[in-house]
């Protein structure tokens, strides 16, 4: 299997562009899969420079309902008009991030709900012999407070528009509920894909044991430890316990975009070669 990372926040080639979202393309021995959108087209962009045909994509797989994650569904939308895309029956729901006193709708394109390619997936559903949806996630593990600034309307009616920090009374928190993860087994080797780790990088390894016996045997995606308005990272005791828990698990970890490049250091200080970052046009051969 290769994994291609076609945009995430880290460009270390040369015109291949870099923003705030996650894309990958996946390779596997059945067909070819597309995990998530990027922002904007920009993950389209990037595929073709690496002579990437997004017309061969046979499946995609949306992560969860945030804009760094689907923003870009219209512009494959327009490209490859049959690859039926996997969401949760929550990813069009209303979702809010509060920056600068505003909440600020972080949602992606609800107008794309009923197109033909967008397919309601529940968990834990197994797509072909290969691949399975998997988002049954216990709590283990305290979350990182950067959840603390995502929210949701308490009414459908206050949907996919900015609020002032005077409508507080008007919203919740986000309970993730519309995140979902990807499991590839193939060849022996079970692969965990993740795309931001709302609910956290530990409780999702742990209902992953808890469920399948075992831990994966590799696990790839957002860490979410750094919160994407401020660019603050969690602090490094919480940093610490949870590179101490990776190492417990054994796990191959390729990580990118929300676990931010300052904590990969620290991670990787730990973890040495257990954990490598994953940037924009790399590729990784499992």
């Amino acid at each position: 299997m290769k994994i291609t990372s076609l945009c995430e926040d880290v460009s270390n080639i040369n015109d291949i562009g870099q923003e705030h979202g996650l894309s990958m393309f996946i390779q596997t021995s059945k067909q070819n899969v597309l995990f998530d959108f990027g922002a904007s087209d920009l993950f389209s962009i990037n595929a073709k420079k690496l002579h990437i045909d997004l017309n061969s994509v046979e499946l995609c797989f949306l992560s969860h309902g945030h804009y760094d994650h689907g923003g870009g569904i219209k512009a494959f939308l327009a490209i490859n008009k049959f690859a039926p895309i996997y969401v949760s029956k929550y990813a069009f729901g209303s979702y809010y991030a509060l920056k600068n006193d505003i909440y600020k709708y972080i949602g992606i394109d609800k107008n794309l709900e009923n197109e033909k390619q967008i397919k309601i997936v529940d968990k834990n559903k197994k797509l072909d012999t290969i691949l399975t949806v998997f988002d049954d996630i216990g709590n283990y593990f305290p979350n990182a407070s950067a959840n603390k600034v995502m929210y949701v309307p308490i009414s459908k009616k206050y949907t996919n528009k900015d609020y002032a920090i005077s409508d507080k009374d008007l919203f919740i928190n986000d309970s993730f509920c519309h995140e979902q993860h990807l499991i590839i087994a193939e060849r022996g080797i079970t692969t965990l894909i993740v795309g931001c780790s709302h609910k956290g990088i530990v409780n999702i390894l742990e209902s992953f044991k808890h469920k399948f016996g075992k831990y994966p045997d590799t696990v790839i995606g957002g860490f979410h430890l750094q919160n994407p308005t401020t660019k603050v990272s969690e602090p490094p005791e919480y940093i610490e316990k949870i590179a101490d828990y990776l190492i417990s698990t054994k796990c191959q970890c390729y990580t990118c975009h929300c676990t931010g490049v300052g904590v990969y250091q620290i991670l990787k200080d730990k973890l040495n070669d257990k954990i490598v970052y994953l940037s924009c046009g790399e590729s990784i051969t499992i």
